[in-house]
């Protein structure tokens, strides 16, 4: 190869979550002989948390600028400044991830002349329509679309509105070998937990995760289950909505919020049991780490849990079914033997269809105009 190709990646922020996370995958996963890598961050370095990925993607070498995006009003000033520092590194591929990532990137893409622009679709967005809407409007400044499961990709279709002969799919992608406790900044994990058997929820305390559809379950199973602890990691908005709700229940002992943790290996590893009681999603990572580790799972039929899972009914219940979810639940807790299987199985079917270094290639191979 006579030159390295130039790849732009384009993202909201770095904090830790799923969409950051398949960033910090494919950039750290291009080879450095072949590809340069440059990544663009809407918000500013001051903004980032010191549990961002900025300190990793430093110790890779890998090269982050930052756009300065405070407001909406900030847009035209930071779309300007993009083109321009397309311009001077004169990619081959612009890939963004992320909504406002992919408005303001097509923009400024398309104006330095990038010769092929990606857009990336990690959720199907069921709350804010006008997301869909601008995308759809916008579509023309897109060269391809790399939606993270098939499941997202039909709803980018028939939702969104997007001409079916620029989407792919893409997955979620996983090293089975390296723990992905990627930070590296670690939160100590509570001194108490998992010295009692542990029910696990992951992620961020917002409405779309169906946490309080979870807290009316509880008087079902985890009020029976007395053994049994339930631990929410994360923050987000509902977070003081919760703690009101656990005051209510009589068992809001055996019911833990510790709040963000970034060791998530850690965490998965000391669970018996992930739960992710979703409303909507794209392909929740947090089940791929699960699956990783060797547990079972519990989760919604939401957007790529099917491809995660395969259509596995012990492991999957509709939304809003509580009798199915406590049934399900109730036998996992019961059956330390039929724990080990599902979790097993989840572990080899990780292994074999979510390899990472399969993901970073079909990206590549997306961006070489060959569709896997």
């Amino acid at each position: 190869m006579d030159k390295k190709i130039k790849v732009a990646l384009c993202i909201t922020e770095l904090e830790r979550g799923g969409a950051e996370k398949a960033l910090v995958q494919l950039a750290s996963g291009l080879n450095p002989e072949l590809f340069e890598v440059i990544i663009y961050s809407l918000r500013s370095k001051k903004w980032h948390s010191k549990h961002s990925f900025l300190s990793i993607l430093a110790s890779r070498g890998i090269q982050v600028k930052f756009l300065n995006v405070n407001s909406v009003l900030s847009f035209p000033k930071a779309c300007h400044r993009l083109k321009r520092m397309l311009r001077e590194q004169k990619p081959d591929v612009f890939q963004s991830f992320l909504f406002h990532a992919n408005l303001l990137g097509r923009f400024a893409a398309k104006a330095a002349g990038v010769p092929l622009v990606c857009s990336g679709i990690r959720v199907a967005e069921k709350k804010a329509k006008w997301h869909l809407r601008l995308d759809c409007l916008t579509q023309h400044f897109v060269d391809k679309y790399i939606c993270v499961s098939e499941s997202v990709a039909h709803f980018t279709r028939t939702r969104g509105h997007i001409n079916a002969e620029k989407i792919q799919v893409i997955t979620n992608g996983i090293d089975p070998d390296v723990p992905f406790n990627v930070e590296d900044v670690m939160t100590p994990l509570p001194d108490d937990y998992a010295k009692e058997p542990a029910v696990v929820y992951l992620g961020r305390l917002h409405y779309q995760k169906g946490l309080f559809w979870l807290m009316d379950t509880l008087p079902e199973w985890l009020a029976r289950e007395t053994s049994w602890h339930l631990w929410l990691f994360g923050d987000g908005p509902d977070r003081e909505k919760l703690e009101t709700r656990l005051l209510t229940l009589p068992f809001a002992d055996r019911i833990h919020l510790p709040g963000r943790h970034t060791n998530i290996y850690d965490i998965l590893s000391g669970a018996a049991l992930l739960v992710l009681p979703s409303r909507w999603e794209g392909m929740p990572n947090v089940v791929l780490e699960a699956m990783t580790v060797g547990i079972p799972v519990l989760v919604t039929d939401t957007e790529g849990t099917r491809e995660l899972l395969g259509n596995d009914p012990r492991q999957i219940v509709p939304f809003g079914d509580s009798l199915a979810f406590c049934r399900n639940i109730t036998a996992l807790l019961n059956d330390p033997e039929l724990r080990s299987k599902i979790g097993n199985a989840n572990r080899d079917r990780a292994i074999k269809l979510f390899n990472i270094n399969d993901k970073i290639n079909a990206y590549i191979d997306a961006w070489n105009g060959n569709d896997r």
